[in-house]
């Protein structure tokens, strides 16, 4: 008995030491913050490089099998942001915000939070934020701003509808937190 119940403090103890550790995930993409330039580059296909700067990479690619332009932020040549940007066309771009949704959703969990627009109480008119269509001119007229946002360690993760040029985008941007400068 007494075994037995030194065996099981033992497994308790490995298990809560162990959750802990998040050694091999990576912050964002096959990365981690304070990562440098030339680090992130190694990560990636060279040939989906689109841009490069100091402080900036920029490649092709997708998150949930939608097609995205992928940005590096570097601070001091430390990585410490990471952000997709996404436009499409008007009749896929609500379609695909979901898509994404369901997909952070399956990898993180329920959001920390989910806001609607700068306040959440603004007003409508007759038109209706769960509908697709309608979301779309909402989002158009900077009448809300759809966000949801997880926080997983030190890294917070957005997923944003937004107004962009006279378009719909759908940003998700992975910070670091809290944020290094």
């Amino acid at each position: 008995m007494k075994n037995i119940s030194i065996a099981g403090i033992l497994v308790i103890i490995l298990l809560f030491a162990g959750a802990g550790v998040t050694k091999g995930e990576a912050d964002f993409r096959e990365v981690n913050w304070g990562m440098s330039q030339d680090q992130v580059k190694e990560t990636e296909p060279a040939g989906q490089l689109t841009g490069e700067m100091p402080g900036v990479l920029t490649y092709e690619g997708e998150i949930a099998g939608v097609k995205a332009s992928i940005f590096y932020l570097f601070n001091d040549n430390k990585l410490n942001r990471g952000l997709y940007s996404i436009e499409r066309p008007q009749d896929s771009i609500i379609k695909d915000h979901e898509t994404i949704r369901s997909f952070l959703l399956k990898q993180y969990g329920e959001p920390d939070e989910v806001k609607m627009g700068p306040e959440d109480d603004m007003t409508t008119g007759d038109l209706d934020p769960a509908n697709p269509d309608d979301l779309y001119t909402l989002v158009l007229r900077k009448s809300v701003s759809p966000e949801t946002i997880w926080k997983r360690g030190n890294t917070h993760i957005y997923l944003r509808l937004i107004e962009q040029d006279g378009r719909v985008a759908i940003m998700v941007d992975y910070i670091i937190f809290p944020v290094e400068k």
